[in-house]
């Protein structure tokens, strides 16, 4: 009955002040209430209840609202409540908040008020935290339960420790206490509906229950849900007036204060999903906006190890997917990344790195690694070596050396499952893709795809390609070495006084090197001492693929292969360079007089152009789809691709990974390859312009006679 009734009163308008002191529906409204409030016996119903409606720390954010709420549910008569409503009628919000109050009524502990409700009231009462002198509203949910010890193990089993020589001090941070991470911070997460044709989109391979809560139909349009991080809503106040802004979604951030874990309270069967949503304030002293070239590069790389993944070459635990890229119209610079966390996340129990030799708060005593290592009464070394190295660098040995991703895998990044037994069960899963930088010639050299890097205009802008080739010794000399294995010794070796500095990197440098001889068929010598030089390996290895190479290609021409001639291979080479899609290896090469055994090479979606049998630079094609409208907009127009060219530079291609992922999958291709191509190409070739890949273009109208005559870009910063 009383909620029948609260229904009905919630229909009805908000009356003026005056209304308020004459018994009009906002009396009934706030008797409604009251009732309410009696009739639920339960011990704290009503502190719940307000917590619910105006955020768990109501008594700071909204403190005139809460105590007026507080008084109706307490007052004696109707009479009483008309002489509270008539006091609070200047209250900003505060005959709103009686009408949601009666609105949700029903509301049990445990549970949310509605997406519709929390809208009205964080739109309508007085604003809280972004300088205003009240802190951000919080909430009390908690996230689904099978997440529960990931976030807690996110955000208080986070004693980071890291190297100074290497690292900035981690403890910078202009996030407000109650939005924090170490604070258990939980709030509602605005996002805005911004039509698909207006946004710039990147995707991957996805799992459409998690892409379906992102992109959204209306009236038979599409729009995105661009998430908006509480400290940023005045950074995208223009979007949010133009659009509104709706609190449908909780969130709770991981241990990066953007990277948040979303849930949906009101459906409990929407599996929840990580948003890297962008901050416009400092944390370890960099401001965590996320440009366009960690949005289009993450997403990229995400689809790239998804291949690996179709063909067998990769577990599929072994990635955090990156399946969604958005930039809103007008803020290019600060975009927001989807993160799919793996069907089976929810099964397991997965600690990040810094979780295994930090103390939990809930659980006085040794650390987790420690525990385990008593617990197993294993030799020490041993244990760390075999249960916790190996498995991490053969994970990042197979994405750093078996398929040129070199990324960012220090403590924060790299994640560990724990088996029922309480111990590593030796799979690893690796974040952040955005940071991982690509090997283009690695990837040549294997005959692995390129195609992600060719859905952007400026490849070698977007994907930082450059970097790749090199970033290995910072790679797996700072951020594993120096970080991973700076955790680890510090961690243990009060403990375990045998595990040192020197011992945990001279571990690595043998564990890799066996990674080394299985992925590049060289066998390091680490007799001398000297640290494992990773990134001469692989330049060492990408030389001898180059020169088998040329041998095989002695025995079969191109055209008997069925490859474009040279002659085609040139002139494409030479327009995409018109167009800004070069990555320049040896610019040295190029500036000879006389260039000895000079050809053209294609692969998986670029053009290599090699000289004395070294690569000098790679042209990124054209994504398969691409027609006139892929560079419409771009300041002096760059020469469209011709479509049946393009279609035969794809078509050798598109043959061997059809045949690899039969191979790999038992001679079943139906599925894979079909999923493949209708999540990832199908719906890029049917997006409007608009929506498709691709920042601004170059400005520079000038096109070279040569090549060589173009300058080298230069990198910006790290990614």
């Amino acid at each position: 009955m009383i909620r029948r009734l609260a229904h009905a009163l919630a229909t009805l308008l908000v009356g003026s002040t005056l209304a308020f002191a004459q018994g009009t529906p906002e009396v009934d409204r706030a008797m409604a209430f009251r009732q309410a409030a009696r009739d639920h016996r339960a011990a704290g119903w009503l502190d719940g209840y307000l917590a619910a409606l105006l955020g768990s720390n109501h008594s700071a954010t909204q403190p005139e609202v809460s105590r007026l709420l507080r008084d109706v549910a307490a007052a004696d008569d109707r009479t009483a409540v008309e002489r509270l409503l008539s006091k609070g009628a200047a209250l900003p919000g505060a005959s709103l908040a009686v009408e949601v109050a009666a609105a949700e009524a029903g509301w049990q502990p445990g549970k949310a008020i509605s997406a519709e409700g929390a809208t009205r009231l964080i739109r309508a009462l007085p604003r809280t935290g972004i300088d205003t002198g009240r802190p951000h509203r919080v909430e009390a949910a908690e996230p689904p339960e099978a997440y529960r010890s990931w976030i807690h193990h996110e955000q208080f089993v986070n004693e980071k420790v890291s190297d100074r020589r290497y690292f900035a001090d981690l403890g910078q941070n202009d996030v407000p206490r109650e939005l924090d991470p170490v604070n258990g911070a939980r709030y509602r997460l605005g996002h805005i509906e911004i039509p698909l044709e207006e946004v710039g989109l990147a995707s991957a391979p996805n799992r459409a229950e998690i892409t379906d809560q992102v992109i959204v139909t209306r009236g038979g349009r599409k729009f995105v849900r661009f998430f908006v991080h509480p400290l940023a809503e005045p950074y995208y106040k223009e979007l949010i007036d133009r659009y509104g802004i709706e609190y449908r979604y909780m969130a709770a951030p991981s241990s990066s204060p953007r990277s948040l874990l979303i849930w949906d309270p009101t459906h409990a069967r929407a599996p929840p999903l990580v948003v890297k949503t962008s901050l416009p304030v400092e944390v370890g002293e960099l401001r965590r906006v996320i440009p366009e070239d960690k949005v289009r590069r993450g997403v990229g790389n995400s689809a790239m190890i998804a291949e690996a993944v179709a063909r067998g070459e990769l577990p599929r635990h072994i990635y955090m997917a990156e399946t969604l890229g958005i930039l809103p119209p007008g803020k290019s610079g600060a975009g927001m990344i989807v993160r799919e966390l793996p069907a089976d996340f929810a099964r397991g129990e997965w600690l990040p790195g810094f979780a295994l030799t930090s103390k939990d708060p809930q659980r006085p005593g040794d650390s987790r690694l420690v525990r385990m290592i008593k617990t197993s009464r294993a030799d020490p070394r041993r244990f760390v070596s075999e249960r916790v190295l190996r498995p991490y660098l053969e994970g990042y040995a197979s994405l750093a050396l078996g398929q040129g991703l070199i990324g960012e895998p220090h403590q924060q990044n790299v994640l560990f499952e724990v088996g029922s037994d309480g111990m590593p069960t030796g799979r690893v899963m690796f974040r952040d893709l955005d940071s991982y930088k690509v090997d283009v010639e690695s990837r040549a050299r294997r005959g692995l795809t390129l195609r992600p890097m060719d859905d952007a205009l400026r490849p070698t802008k977007i994907f930082k390609t450059a970097k790749g080739e090199d970033y290995y010794e910072t790679s797996y000399g700072t951020y594993v070495k120096r970080d991973v294995g700076y955790l680890l010794w510090q961690g243990l070796r009060r403990d375990f006084p045998a595990i040192t500095e020197a011992w945990v990197h001279s571990e690595m440098d043998r564990i890799m090197a066996g990674q080394v001889e299985r992925h590049l068929g060289l066998k390091p010598d680490l007799a001398s001492g000297a640290e494992l030089d990773l990134a001469g390996l692989v330049k060492e290895w990408r030389r001898r693929q180059v020169v088998e190479a040329e041998r095989a290609a002695a025995a079969a021409t191109p055209e008997a292969r069925g490859l474009p001639d040279q002659r085609t291979l040139r002139s494409e080479f030479k327009r995409l360079d018109f167009n800004y899609r070069v990555q320049w290896v040896d610019r040295a090469l190029t500036r000879r007089t006389i260039r000895p055994n000079e050809k053209f090479v294609l692969h998986d979606g670029a053009i290599e152009w090699r000289i004395g049998g070294r690569a000098a630079a790679f042209a990124f094609l054209e994504p398969s789809w691409a027609d006139k409208d892929f560079y419409r907009g771009v300041p002096h127009p760059r020469k469209a691709p011709d479509a049946e060219r393009l279609a035969a530079f794809y078509a050798p291609f598109d043959r061997e990974l059809a045949r690899a992922i039969r191979d790999a999958n038992h001679g079943v291709t139906d599925g894979i390859v079909e999923t493949l191509r209708r999540r990832v190409v199908d719906p890029m070739r049917r997006a409007p312009p608009a929506a498709r890949p691709g920042p601004k273009g170059p400005t520079d109208p000038a096109r070279p006679e040569d090549p060589a005559r173009r300058p080298r870009p230069r990198a910006r910063g790290r990614g």
